[in-house]
């Protein structure tokens, strides 16, 4: 599990240097709620920007996440996120 607050509360409560994960950035990109209105079905362009949005903090390199973890309830959209990665 992991908790998201601020630097300074995590010291405060005591939370080990060792144990603080610094969080560099990310993205966020939304496909229309309607289906119909999305540009394609073999892709998801909402899901291509964000990532090339987090490759791009991360240095413009994917393999920077390595080890990385994807995980999503329907087994089509890490296979994506892992062709829009280039892995």
């Amino acid at each position: 599990a992991m908790i998201v607050t601020s630097l300074a509360l995590a010291c405060a409560l005591g939370v080990p240097e060792a144990k603080i994960v610094h969080i560099w950035g990310g993205g966020h990109a939304e496909e229309p709620e309607n289906y119909l209105l999305r540009d394609g079905f073999d892709h998801s362009t909402a899901q291509a920007a964000a990532l090339r949005a987090a490759v791009e903090v991360a240095g413009g390199d994917a393999r920077a996440f390595r080890p990385i973890e994807l995980y999503s309830c329907f087994p089509s959209v890490p296979k994506m996120a892992i062709r829009n990665l280039g892995l």
